[in-house]
């Protein structure tokens, strides 16, 4: 029995920053509205109302609601031809749709510009199903839900089900290109417990097999481009913390006070950093879940600078030596408990 496979679309297989940016500009054009900021990439992410509420200066509905009306006929009219598709993705769709594979779209856009994306693309033919929260009536929630209508809708079998994402939006959902997510017994699934229990397999390597000789090498690119950015971040982010430390060190305070209060200001500073350049968050509410990591890296390099000191070793190396393992610490437990990537 071949895998059905449900892909997310924005992000994954597609690019639509541009024709999003295109859309407010035209809307605030429309309605004769000045920016309060720039537009650029990074207000791209959170609700339409609350991005609006943030460019406008204002939450009154009266000016939101056109504003939001004025960006949908812009991005329905014009702005959904922008979208840029990622490398390899038409290769790929069209060998999985070749090998008989059910492939569908499962989107949080609108289903209007999503029919429109999939038209202009001429990637109708390969999608069996195409389903947006405002598909159904009444509109549902949450993506979780959508997919659980999918699989009762479709009759599809979880444990022959794949779903594909490419970004992470909110904790608990799933991950990067680096890995894809098996639906495990609806049971046990989202809907019912509001926790997903999905058993986690590497993409490049599920698709080897089922694809035979088609390849996708961008997907292992991928995966090496994030480590690489997060050797720098982490870098960068160690270098920052180190000289917090060091100075704390200078000015005469005790190793485990300077630890504290070089971890304090590490932590505000590589939230930034790391959720933004390594992970593609841009959620404010996982820091304290970020926090909470690093109380445990606090007491752990505490730990580890009163053992060095055992053997004779000072602060000052005790804590340049911590750094690298550390560092790779720090960013396991963010992966795993903080931004959710596997």
């Amino acid at each position: 029995m071949n895998t059905t496979i449900i892909f997310d679309l924005d992000g994954t297989l597609i690019d639509s920053a541009a024709g999003v940016l295109a859309a407010f500009g035209g809307a605030f054009n429309a309605r004769g509205i000045i920016p309060s900021r720039p537009l650029s990439l990074d207000i791209i992410g959170p609700p339409l109302m609350e991005t609006l509420g943030n460019l406008a200066g204002t939450n009154e509905l009266a000016v939101l609601q056109p504003l939001a009306e004025a960006f949908k006929a812009n991005y329905d009219e014009d702005g959904y031809r922008l979208i840029e598709i990622f490398p390899g993705m038409d290769e790929m769709l069209s060998g999985l749709s070749a090998r008989g594979h059910e492939l569908h779209i499962a989107t949080n856009k609108r289903i209007l510009p999503t029919r429109r994306i999939l038209a202009h693309l001429g990637w109708e033919k390969y999608f069996q199903g195409v389903y947006a929260l405002d598909a159904f009536s009444p509109p549902l929630k949450s993506k979780a839900n959508m997919l659980g209508a999918i699989l009762a809708e479709r009759g599809l079998d979880p444990r022959a089900t794949l779903y594909i994402v490419r970004k992470t939006v909110r904790r608990r959902s799933p991950t990067i290109y680096d890995s894809c997510w098996l639906f495990g017994d609806t049971t046990n699934w989202a809907i019912a417990r509001g926790k997903s229990y999905f058993h986690r397999i590497t993409l490049w390597k599920w698709l080897a097999p089922v694809m035979t000789n088609f390849r996708i090498p961008q997907f292992r690119e991928l995966i090496k481009l994030q480590f690489v950015k997060f050797l720098l971040v982490g870098f960068i982010n160690s270098i920052f913390g180190y000289g917090c430390f060091a100075l704390f060190l200078y000015i005469g305070l005790h190793y485990t006070l300077a630890v504290l209060l070089a971890t304090i200001c590490g932590v505000i500073f590589n939230f930034k950093s790391t959720g933004t350049l390594v992970f593609g968050s841009y959620d404010n509410r996982l820091i304290f879940l970020f926090i909470r990591t690093y109380v445990v890296i606090y007491f752990i390099n505490i730990a580890g600078i009163q053992a060095f000191s055992y053997i004779g070793i000072g602060p000052y190396i005790g804590g340049a030596l911590l750094i690298l393992p550390l560092a790779i610490l720090g960013y396991i437990l963010n992966k795993r408990f903080v931004f959710n990537y596997g």
